[in-house]
């Protein structure tokens, strides 16, 4: 399918967004209006994708779910605010160290 270029009046009246009317638009696309058409490959691929992502996702929270419940069972033999929420602070940048993975390698 040879490339196809959007030409177009602008100085026509009743022009849509930038000067460009619907017509001008749909007469850059090729006649059946489809710029792409999705492949089952491009559809396995994105799934896959997906699915990594998930299982990276899922294992990543059950380990600091793990971390977390140990901290908290070491830590609370004498409870203590400052205790509690270094727990809190050190399990909520271990959630962001998980998801800053699942971005980086997927």
């Amino acid at each position: 399918m040879a490339a196809t270029t959007v030409t177009g009046d602008k100085s026509r009246n009743n022009t849509g967004l930038y000067g460009w009317t619907s017509g001008d638009i749909a007469d850059g696309v090729g006649e059946s209006g489809i710029c792409h058409v999705t492949s089952l490959e491009e559809i396995i691929w994105g799934a896959t994708l997906v699915a990594i992502t998930m299982a990276m996702h899922g294992f990543g929270m059950l380990l600091v779910l793990r971390l977390s419940g140990a901290l908290k069972e070491r830590f609370d033999r004498t409870p203590s605010f400052a205790k509690g929420m270094g727990t809190l602070i050190l399990a909520s940048g271990l959630i962001l160290l998980v998801h800053l993975i699942e971005v980086t390698t997927s």
